[in-house]
């Protein structure tokens, strides 16, 4: 049979011990045997000497280096080796005189007190030594960063784990736990309920009080609301020491991380779907205009199918431009580059004017709109179109998502005790799960996950109406009892003081006297800037049209407008030195100057006014919105 690794460390063990103690006790009778020889030399060559002279440091050395059992061997042995080899009768275990017997006792007690002045001498040195390093062990047990805790382990009948006591804390304990005086307490007397929410710390602690194999753990303990990460070993049998660091801020830290890698990959998951999704809707209106565009180069001029062509274009061009609003829209918040211009508005007329500009969607889709609000204005400091613009997003989100027969309301209320108006559009249509509701005014959430996506959208819609109503100092939030009962979202908007009387609705504006005017177009892009010249010239305007900066420059001079819509990514020479020239130029100072531009943020704006361009109007801008910054012109 194989021996066992523990026996053969149990055995090596003795045999060191053995060893040990054969080094000490031989050394002791061999220092005896050489000072008894050099007695007998130093005798026989220079005469009698002391009996003992040789023996005395032989017993100092033997008990100084070897400890007291030693001295005595040593003693002994000397006064055996004098007895037998030195005092007469030589030879012979005798005493002939009375002064030798004496001598000789006095030699033994001197050996035995050297061997005992030895042994308390070393006794002092280990206390000492003991007592400077207790004085470390103190200091560093005080100081180290870790909590330390020496306790005892209590156990059962049956040999079970139930409660351990405090024996020794250091400082870094009360830092870590907050716990104070614990010392001879019992944990359960300390921490009341731990045995009921750790009960695997019982368990492991119990397990290597008595076993004594150490072990490492991370554990919450609830009851302090902390995280721990300990050592846990056995100095000896029930008892155990447990080393610790308060690891709850990096658990805290790890939490925060998981969740920012989830949110990570949530965001990513949703561009990806945005990216499809802005794929589809973009596609989408591409079709349908350039299969009117087919028709309406072979259709005849004027009928029917040219008119329905016209039309589909018209329509499928108003979907692209909402959908690259909202896109613009978005990154404006998001960026904080968007400006409201607020004014003191009847937020109920508002609602009114609304409901009634979408109700033809609403017959169109067969879905009835019933709009209830208070008999008196509620006056809030916001900007028209933006809050146009909100409820526009709710009334479109409800009638996109109520099948045809469906109903929706919309009703205008007061709150008085919280100063706001609170605005409800409801609606009787598929209703929102519990899941997607709260994502639901985050950007690119979608309701709508078919594949045809009949109901469209790029899932900007609420995420414009929260931002711009929190632009607002304003709250909106959405309730649905789920999937198939109808949603309901809700504004409140600070109200200002209700007493403040209405503001006088301004006369009616007298149309100005038609004059023709001469516009020029500056635009890279030949097949915007011909259609846009074709536009004009049919609405009874003479128009040119230049294709970069330089020639702009030069048809003006030639041509002399009255008018100029410039873009600003020109190539060569970009818009803002076309508008530089126009003012440095004493001929074309006075023309008016409209940029005409993708570049839509209030920083190109403010560079625009600076380059010396009258009015900005982002891209696409309706012919209805060039007109009206032709007519504004002086006569």
């Amino acid at each position: 049979m194989a021996r066992q690794p523990g026996a053969e460390v149990r055995a090596q063990s003795r045999l060191g011990l053995l060893g040990g103690a054969l080094a000490r006790y031989g050394g002791a009778v061999v220092l005896v045997a050489a000072a008894f020889l050099l007695r007998q030399r130093i005798a026989a060559a220079a005469g009698p000497l002391p009996l003992y002279i040789t023996f005395v440091p032989v017993l100092v050395v033997a008990a100084l280096l070897w400890g007291m059992r030693a001295g005595l061997l040593a003693t002994g042995t000397a006064v055996i080796l004098s007895w037998y080899w030195t005092i007469p009768a030589v030879g012979q275990f005798r005493i002939e005189r009375a002064s030798h017997v004496v001598g000789l006792v006095l030699f033994a007690a001197t050996g035995v007190s050297i061997s005992a002045i030895a042994y308390f001498y070393q006794r002092a040195r280990q206390r000492t030594a003991t007592l400077e390093d207790e004085a470390k062990y103190h200091l560093l047990f005080q100081n180290m960063p870790d909590g330390f805790a020496h306790c005892r382990m209590l156990f059962d009948d049956a040999g079970r784990p139930i409660d351990f006591v405090y024996l020794d804390v250091n400082d870094s304990f009360t830092k870590l736990t907050g716990l104070n005086d614990v010392a001879g307490k019992r944990v359960t007397e300390v921490i009341p309920g731990i045995r009921e929410s750790n009960p695997e710390l019982f368990e492991i602690y119990g397990r290597v009080a008595s076993g004594g194999r150490p072990e490492r753990i991370e554990t919450y303990l609830q009851p302090l609301g902390i995280w721990f990460s300990v050592v846990v070993y056995s100095p000896r049998k029930d008892h155990f020491v447990a080393v610790f660091d308060n690891s709850t801020q990096r658990k805290q830290n790890e939490e925060t991380l998981r969740k920012s890698e989830a949110d990570l990959k949530e965001a990513d998951r949703r561009k990806n779907e945005f990216m499809a999704m802005l794929s589809h809707e973009l596609r989408n209106p591409l079709a349908p205009i350039r299969n009117s565009l087919y028709v309406m180069e072979r259709a005849t001029p004027g009928g029917d199918q040219a008119r329905r062509a016209q039309q589909t274009i018209d329509r499928q061009t108003a979907h692209l431009t909402r959908l690259v609003d909202e896109l613009l829209d978005v990154t404006r918040i998001s960026r904080g580059k968007i400006s409201l211009q607020r004014q003191r508005l009847d937020i109920c007329d508002l609602v009114r004017q609304t409901v009634e500009d979408h109700r033809s969607l609403f017959e169109q889709a067969g879905i009835a709109l019933q709009a209830r609000s208070v008999d008196h204005p509620l006056w809030v400091n916001g900007d028209p179109t933006r809050l146009t613009q909100v409820l526009g997003n709710l009334l479109q989100n409800a009638a996109k998502f109520t099948a045809r027969g469906g109903t929706t309301f919309v009703s205008v209320a007061a709150n008085a005790s919280a100063g706001e108006a609170v605005i409800q559009v409801r609606d009787t249509g598929v209703g929102v799960s519990a899941e997607l509701l709260s994502h639901v005014f985050e950007p690119f959430t979608q309701a709508d996950k078919t594949l045809d996506r009949s109901r469209g959208g790029l899932g900007l819609g609420l995420a414009l109406v929260k931002s711009l109503v929190e632009l607002h100092g304003g709250k909106v939030g959405g309730m649905s009892r789920g999937e198939g009962t109808g949603a309901e979202f809700t504004v409140r908007l600070p109200l200002m003081q209700q007493e403040a009387e209405s503001v006088a609705s301004s006369g009616a504006v007298e149309p100005k006297p038609l004059h023709t005017r001469r516009v020029l177009v500056i635009e890279d892009n030949v097949d915007a800037a011909e259609s846009l010249g074709d536009a004009l010239k049919l609405s009874g305007y003479e128009v040119a049209v230049a294709f970069d900066g330089f020639r702009g420059i030069e048809k003006a001079r030639e041509f002399k407008p009255d008018v100029v819509f410039c873009d600003i990514g020109l190539p060569g020479m970009d818009g803002y030195q076309v508008a530089r020239a126009f003012r440095n130029d004493a001929a074309l100072r006075k023309v008016f100057l409209a940029a005409l531009t993708g570049y839509a943020s209030s920083e190109d704006q403010q560079r625009a006014a600076e380059a010396g361009f009258a009015r900005h109007l982002a891209k696409p801008a309706s012919l209805q919105m060039l007109e009206e910054v032709i007519t504004s012109l002086p006569s």
